[in-house]
């Protein structure tokens, strides 16, 4: 697919193409190749290739990146995770989303707002609304600051669901939130 980077800022940057181009089997290769030539992989190179399988559409891609990380000894952070979280979203995967949730509190990962709105989108995509009423719950006991996209999934997840009364509060009530969008 590429040669090999020169550098660990260049393998970030190749990567991060290959992501934009959806192109995860380059980007896997990639980062096989610099292992195998002894070139210092970090959380920035297995972030950008977990989000080229993301964007593909790839979830078990996405599942053997995150586990390649942690074998390497790299500690994933929320962007991983959110990655490997929206790799499972599209997929309608709810349940392996929220699995990675917890794997990610389990590994003291502080979930970003973007980590939550991933979780919630999964669950509306599963038709799972309660579940994401109660992450958005959680999301705001934890102290993130929830954003529209976060918001409109879990009113989505409500309406989805034929749960109009809800999605109703919901949007009687978002006057109350500090939205960033």
């Amino acid at each position: 697919c590429a040669e090999l980077p020169s550098s660990p800022s260049a393998a970030t940057k190749r990567l991060a193409q290959l992501a934009r181009a959806k192109q995860w089997r380059c980007a896997a290769n990639l980062l096989d190749a610099m292992e195998k030539n002894g070139l210092q992989l970090n959380i920035f190179h297995y972030n950008a290739a977990l989000s080229a399988s993301e964007k593909a559409g790839m979830w078990p891609a996405s599942m053997c990146m995150l586990e390649a990380a942690e074998n390497a000894g790299i500690d994933p952070d929320a962007v991983t995770f959110s990655a490997a979280m929206a790799s499972s979203a599209k997929e309608t995967r709810w349940r392996c989303a929220m699995n990675l949730l917890r794997r990610a509190s389990m590994a003291r990962v502080v979930p970003d707002t973007i980590t939550w709105a991933v979780a919630v989108s999964a669950c509306e995509r599963g038709s799972q609304w309660l579940l994401a009423l109660q992450l958005l719950g959680i999301s705001v006991q934890s102290h993130a600051e929830p954003d529209v996209i976060l918001l409109s999934s879990v009113v989505s997840a409500c309406e989805t669901c034929g749960s109009w009364a809800t999605a109703l509060a919901l949007l009687r009530g978002l006057a109350t939130f500090s939205v960033e969008g």
